[in-house]
């Protein structure tokens, strides 16, 4: 029985010299890039409350709404669009007015400028923004009323990061990278 270990043993070590000496590798696995489209479109509902600046704090209005923006690999925001409709509750919970902004900046800190209606005075509205994540600055301006200042918190967090390209496992040594962080070249053995 040893002598059959012993040959077998043998038989496996001269297999594997002979299969090195001749050039031939064991299969690995390598990486390369995949690229991405260089922007992703995040598209998400909010809820918010907001109070008008300039007065005593009262009862809120109550702001329903939906953002969509692209986001770049760079984390700017391009081609965004924010829809929102505020509701008031002075006197009962009555639709005041809707707002339609377009939307640019960054994921941290974004501005806005559009247009809208206001149902309480009858006219039409120009509307500007500033904002962060869960909080923004609005101004809307009518023919009738003037300029119109609020502060609202809302539940609309920043965009996602949006990562480019991907690093992906290729069977074999065609791959450009030996690690999945794709950080290191491949070199073929010698």
């Amino acid at each position: 029985m040893n002598k059959m270990i012993r040959f077998f043993t043998a038989l496996c070590l001269g297999t594997a010299a002979t299969a090195a000496s001749a050039g031939f590798v064991l299969p690995t696995t390598t990486y390369n890039h995949i690229a991405g489209s260089g922007q992703h479109t995040e598209t998400r509902a909010y809820v918010g409350l907001n109070w008008k600046l300039g007065t005593s704090p009262g009862m809120p209005n109550v702001i329903l709404g939906v953002r969509s923006v692209k986001v770049k690999t760079n984390d700017d925001l391009s081609n965004g669009a924010d829809l929102s409709m505020q509701f008031t509750m002075v006197s009962g919970f009555q639709f005041d007015r809707v707002r339609l902004l377009g939307i640019g900046g960054t994921r941290d800190a974004f501005y806005g400028f559009g247009m809208g209606y206001n149902y309480g005075v009858r006219s039409w509205l120009f509307s500007g923004a500033a904002g962060l994540p869960y909080a923004r600055l609005i101004g809307d301006y009518t023919l009738s009323n003037g300029l119109d200042g609020y502060f609202q918190i809302e539940t609309l967090a920043k965009p996602k990061h949006y990562q480019d390209s991907q690093c992906v496992p290729i069977s074999g040594t065609s791959g450009l990278y030996s690690d999945s962080a794709c950080t290191t070249l491949y070199t073929p053995p010698t």
